[in-house]
């Protein structure tokens, strides 16, 4: 599990800080999805009318944006012919078998949906049928998910490497050879027209050449990076262990500006109206200039946040460890608590989809909601509660 990966990297008390959220956010998930030799916790993506999930348990699901019907799932649930026969039957090695942990969000191209696995496999599944399309297997566990580009999937792996691989018709192609870093990489690439931006445990960020897979610069930012990076403009945003926003210029890697806050930013960044919109592990929101780091508000929220905000209109959606979902004005930080979730955590960014935020939870579950109803009922929840 991410807890117990590169975790020499990091410093002193700050390992201890990061095994204990991670460890206690895991178990949490693995009591309630009992059966599942290494749980993940419930990611969601949102496109079209359609919102893709990979719950805690490893079932695979698309499922009605409006109304939380389930389109398709995966695996397809077969009857056991029972009797004494079964105890000592082989298993079908051709029988489909529930995912391993998943931390990062399904990405999907036209035609297929992409998932990173604990188990090192990068599975494409049917986007219309949900039927497993083919898998590439790395040496190393995808825990930060994948980046999808102009018919290309981009993913890092514990094993140090960067990966390019397109789909084809005869299945996965690798572009080219793997970028290797000096240590894990936990977090999705950024990609535009020319580069793939990607952050490692070995506390350096490292840009690509998009098309050759040549590395163009990397930069030291003095603490590991177990987040991904975001583009804005021609700046690129970068986290990390070293509890500071930074601002790199995308083209040469040097510094721009940084802002330093008093704990680890481990979620993405995302930009708007000149703004960067970042939050801290100690549960703070902040708004940052992106002209000059200079900070505009910061906003106390109750329970860590160990992913990044989600735009959503005038205002971003973040859910905390405390089970709590939030909304939060992009002009002036004000925070309005839309939801609270029993006994349960939100660990991953949360979809937002025309008005509607989706959530998952380390209960195996997804919750949406009306954005524009503060302490509303959820609109729907999947699996349905008995």
């Amino acid at each position: 599990m991410p807890g117990g990966l590169g975790l020499r990297k990091l410093h002193g008390a700050g390992r201890i800080i990061a095994f204990v959220v991670l460890m206690s956010a895991l178990l949490l998930a693995g009591c309630a999805s009992r059966g599942v030799v290494n749980p993940g916790w419930t990611v969601v993506s949102a496109d079209g009318e359609m919102v893709y999930t990979v719950l805690a348990t490893g079932k695979v699901a698309a499922l009605d944006a409006a109304s939380g019907a389930e389109r398709w799932n995966y695996p397809v649930a077969t009857a056991s012919s029972g009797g004494l026969g079964s105890l000592f039957s082989r298993p079908d090695p051709n029988q489909e078998t529930a995912l391993n942990a998943v931390y990062g969000a399904p990405v999907f191209s036209d035609e297929l949906v992409f998932v990173g696995t604990f188990d090192n496999k990068l599975v494409a599944f049917n986007r219309s049928s949900g039927q497993r399309a083919w898998e590439y297997t790395t040496e190393g566990a995808i825990i930060g998910g994948a980046t999808e580009y102009d018919g290309v999937v981009y993913f890092g792996a514990s094993d140090s490497r960067v990966y390019a691989v397109k789909p084809t018709a005869s299945g996965p192609q690798l572009l080219w050879n793997p970028i290797v870093t000096g240590h894990g990489v936990w977090g999705a690439p950024a990609v535009n027209d020319r580069y793939v931006f990607v952050a490692s445990l070995d506390h350096h960020v490292y840009a690509i050449d998009k098309d050759s897979g040549a590395l163009v610069w990397d930069h030291d930012m003095g603490a590991a990076v177990p987040g991904g990076v975001t583009i804005a403009g021609d700046l690129l945003l970068v986290g990390g262990i070293a509890k500071k926003l930074s601002a790199l210029n995308a083209e040469t890697g040097s510094l721009v500006w940084e802002h330093a806050f008093e704990q680890w930013v481990w979620g993405e960044a995302v930009a708007a109206n000149g703004t960067a919109y970042v939050s801290t592990l100690d549960g703070k929101v902040h708004g940052v200039s992106l002209k000059d780091g200079a900070i505009k508000w910061s906003t106390q929220l109750e329970g860590a946040l160990r992913a990044g905000p989600t735009l959503a209109g005038e205002y971003l959606v973040i859910g905390s460890q405390s089970g709590r979902v939030y909304r939060v004005e992009l002009s002036g930080g004000k925070a309005d608590l839309l939801y609270v979730l029993d006994k349960t955590n939100i660990l991953a960014p949360v979809a937002v989809l025309d008005g509607r935020a989706y959530i998952g939870t380390t209960a195996a579950s997804v919750i949406a909601l009306d954005i524009s109803k503060v302490g509303g009922s959820p609109l729907w929840t999947y699996p349905v509660a008995n």
